[in-house]
């Protein structure tokens, strides 16, 4: 039993787990172990910070584990399936591996290129190039706000 505590060991670490498991939500966990919310917050907020600390970072790096083993499953069975796909699907296939194998490595996944098909950017001078940015940022805004995009 922890010392000063009416909970023994066993029960401290069945609180922390819950709250590990229901993302720091005491209220959840509450209900799960039967253990008072205001006991689990003052456990993860105080003495036992540290513990809750690593249990989650322990959770974390299991599930990552998971996730990993779930992907190269996924990456094998497409070797199998990719002499039967269509042109179509492995475009689809090609592309969004492709994007989360750089997203992985730390790579940019999207480029915005900036230019306009009847005047690109080079020869421009700083300001015209300035000008034609905020141009492209407020055609983007309209779409997105749903008024006219305008030219």
């Amino acid at each position: 039993m922890a010392q000063g505590s009416r909970y023994t060991d066993e029960d401290i670490e069945r609180g922390l787990q819950a709250l590990v498991e229901t993302g720091g939500n005491a209220a959840e966990a509450s209900r799960r172990t039967e253990i008072p919310a205001t006991t689990l917050r003052g456990w993860k907020a105080t003495k036992f910070r540290d513990e809750f600390v690593e249990v989650r970072r322990e959770k974390r790096s299991s599930l990552i584990d998971e996730v990993w083993k779930a992907a190269q499953e996924a990456v094998n069975a497409l070797r199998i399936k990719i002499p039967r796909m269509g042109v179509n699907d492995l475009l689809r296939t090609f592309s969004a591996m492709s994007d989360k194998g750089l997203a992985i490595s730390g790579e940019a996944v999207n480029r915005l290129d900036i230019t306009s098909g009847d005047r690109p950017l080079e020869g421009m001078s700083d300001e015209e190039k300035i000008e034609r940015l905020f141009s492209i940022v407020d055609k983007a805004r309209a779409r997105r706000d749903g008024g006219p995009a305008g030219e």
